[in-house]
C-alpha cells in the first residue's frame, strides 16, 4: 500500500466575524498518499480555501478556531505549531490562487525565486541562481535565465503561475497544496497548468491537494 502523507480527521474551523462565530468548515476528513491527488470541490464560499489555509496555519490566529487532527508522519500539525513550521514550505508547499497578488510587484522574478531557494537550504547567489534557472526549466518557461531579471507585470498570468509552481518546488516537497491554481487564469491557459501539475506529479511522485 502507498504510504499516507497527510491524514485529516474531523477538521472544524470556526471564524470570528463581526456577525458572530461562523462554522466555515464542519468535520472534513480525507487522506492523501504519495503520488495521489485529492480534490476538494464546492461552491464559492463553501470553505475550500479556508480548509487549505487552516491546515497550513495561514489563517489569522485571533480570528480562527481549529479543531480536529491533521497527521503528518508522526506529528499532528494541527495541534503542534512547531511541527507545522518545520514542514511548511519544505515538505508541504503552497501554490496560491492569484499570482498577481502572491508575487511582489517591486522585486524581480529572480530575487523571489532565489529567496525560495535560500529557504530550501542552498547558499551562495550563484548556486541559488543556477537552481532558480533549473526550476524555471522544470515548469517549461522558455529562456529561463532571461526571465530572472523581469518583474511580475512583464509576464503573462500563465507564466506567473508557473513561477509560483517553481517556487513551490524549490525544496522538493512531498505534498503541494494548490489553492484553485487556475481560477485567475484565462480558460485557454488553465489546461496547460493542470497538465504541468500532472506531469510534475508523474515525474516526482508528489502528493497534491487541489
Amino acid at each position: 500500500m502507498t504510504e499516507s502523507l497527510l491524514t485529516v480527521d474531523e477538521l472544524q474551523i470556526e471564524l470570528i466575524t463581526d456577525r458572530g462565530v461562523v462554522r466555515a468548515v464542519d468535520g472534513v476528513s480525507f487522506t492523501i498518499a504519495a503520488g495521489e491527488t485529492v480534490c476538494i470541490i464546492g461552491e464559492s464560499g463553501s470553505g475550500k480555501s479556508t480548509t487549505a489555509m487552516g491546515l497550513l496555519g495561514l489563517l489569522p490566529t485571533d480570528l480562527a478556531v481549529l479543531s480536529g487532527r491533521a497527521q503528518w508522519k508522526s506529528a499532528d500539525i494541527l495541534g503542534d505549531d512547531a511541527a507545522l513550521r518545520r514542514v511548511r514550505g519544505s515538505e508541504i508547499a503552497l501554490i496560491p490562487q492569484d499570482p498577481m497578488t502572491a508575487l511582489s510587484p517591486v522585486h524581480t522574478i529572480g530575487s523571489q525565486l532565489r529567496e525560495a531557494v535560500h529557504h530550501s537550504g542552498i547558499r551562495g547567489k550563484s548556486a541559488q541562481t543556477a537552481r532558480a534557472v533549473e526550476l524555471l526549466e522544470r515548469v517549461h518557461i522558455v529562456n529561463p535565465a532571461d526571465q530572472l531579471g523581469r518583474y511580475p507585470h512583464q509576464l503573462s498570468g500563465g507564466m506567473l503561475q508557473r513561477v509560483l509552481i517553481a517556487c513551490a518546488l524549490a525544496a522538493d516537497p512531498a505534498l503541494i497544496v494548490a489553492d484553485e491554481p487556475t481560477s485567475a487564469l484565462d480558460v485557454t491557459v488553465q489546461a496547460s497548468i493542470l497538465d504541468l501539475l500532472l506531469e510534475l506529479q508523474e515525474r516526482t511522485g508528489i502528493g497534491m491537494l487541489l
